[in-house]
Order: structure tokens, then sequence, then C-alpha cells
């Protein structure tokens, strides 16, 4: 797990899992995913390990307690800056228009 993380959040693009030439494809052939069916996922086929059987859209009996009896957070930070203004990821370089064009072209 910790190579595939390391591999998914190397700041270098061109050294990043998935963001060479073979892209998705470079994730699924990870070592960590080495016992995955990838055809069966595609055609609905797999079964899933864990299926919670969730009630309500606000069932939290899967969550440890100690987390659902956190206070909640404004998302407004002290400065009055709004989490979404501040920049999550200074100093990586990926670009959303980039996955915007590929999806236009279909190849995706």
């Amino acid at each position: 797990a910790k190579s595939l993380l390391q591999s998914l959040l190397s700041g270098d693009p061109s050294k990043r899992l998935g963001g060479g030439a073979g892209d998705g494809e470079e994730v699924k052939c990870h070592p960590f995913f080495s016992g995955i069916d990838w055809t069966a996922i595609q055609q609905r086929r797999a079964t899933p390990p864990f299926k919670p059987n969730v009630t309500q859209g606000g069932d939290v009996k899967y969550f440890d307690k100690e987390f659902v009896d956190l206070p909640v957070v404004n998302s407004e930070v002290a400065g009055g800056e709004h989490l979404r203004d501040i920049n999550h990821f200074e100093g990586f370089t990926y670009q959303a228009s980039d996955l915007e064009g590929r999806a236009a072209r279909g190849t995706v």
C-alpha cells in the first residue's frame, strides 16, 4: 500500500503512477492490485468483499463512534478564507484540461 500511495502522489508528474503513456493501466498493474480481476469488475460479475446494509441516508453505523461524535466543523478557516480557496496541492502540476480533452476525444 505504501508503494502505491507513494507512486500515486509523486510530485513529479512524469514519474507519477498512471501519468505516463500507460495511463490507468499502470495503476491496474501495480502489485497492490495483483489479485483483482479487472474484467469481472468491468462486467459487474465481481462480488464485493463487503456490502454495507445502509437503511437511510444518515446511517452512520459503520463509522467509529469517536468520529461520529466529533463536532461539525465549518468550512471557513480562521483567516476568513474558504477551504476551496486554499491550494491544498502546492507543487503538483496536474491540470484538469488534459483530462477534459482526453474525455472529449473518447480516450479516457
